[in-house]
């Protein structure tokens, strides 16, 4: 009798372990699953802000291509934590979940101030045109014309800073955001998290207020 239980015990005891393995390994997986999505978030804002920094070998066109893409992937990403199914770590599905989404947010506010700064900076290249015809012309109904443009283009520039000076605040949330997403990856998945370099331009970009 007394091997028998001692043979019920060893073999709860050898159960329980490979239970405990078995969860453990799910654990892991999962973890690894949410640390390559924040990588991939991580890295797609790295390569926005790189772009940007490279203005003179990147144009317009790629940088744009390239948002549209990023996008694309970190919506994907998204879609594809909710789709798994996370048994053991809920801490690394949100994780991975919030960095995903807070790095779509950023991608996309980095190319909507581009896109403004592109049309305020086309709209003073109009006015500097503009007024330079004004001065040599003259004809009555084509200054009146041209000062028309003038004005349009000084319009569309005063509009675009105006936009600016009230997204200051908002875009300063989005990149705090970003960060703390970015910092709970880090503790909670293991990943390396977004460069130095990186974050440091972002925070020179868009400062706390």
């Amino acid at each position: 009798m007394k091997n028998m239980i001692q043979g019920f015990i060893a073999a709860a005891i050898v159960v329980a372990l490979g239970a405990y393995g078995w969860m453990h390994y799910q654990t892991q997986q999962e973890v690894e699953a949410g640390a390559a999505y924040a990588r991939q978030s991580s890295a797609l804002v790295m390569q926005q802000l790189a772009m940007l920094s490279d203005g003179d070998n990147v144009t317009v066109a790629d940088f744009f291509s390239s948002t549209r893409k990023a996008t694309e992937e970190l919506s994907s990403c998204t879609l594809a934590i909710d789709s798994r199914e996370w048994r053991r770590s809920h801490s690394a599905r949100d994780a991975a979940k919030e960095i995903c989404s807070s790095a779509k947010s950023l991608i996309s506010m980095l190319s909507m101030d581009a896109k403004a700064r592109l049309e305020r900076q086309s709209a003073k290249v109009r006015a500097e045109k503009a007024s330079a015809a004004i001065s040599k012309s003259k004809n009555s109904y084509e200054i009146e014309l041209l000062t028309s443009q003038m004005n349009e283009a000084y319009d569309e520039q005063i509009k675009s800073l105006e936009q600016e000076i009230s997204s200051i605040k908002p875009n300063a949330s989005r990149v705090q955001a970003f960060l703390a997403a970015d910092d709970r990856a880090v503790k909670t998945l293991g990943v390396p998290g977004l460069s130095q370099d990186a974050r440091s331009r972002l925070q020179q970009m868009y400062p706390e207020k």
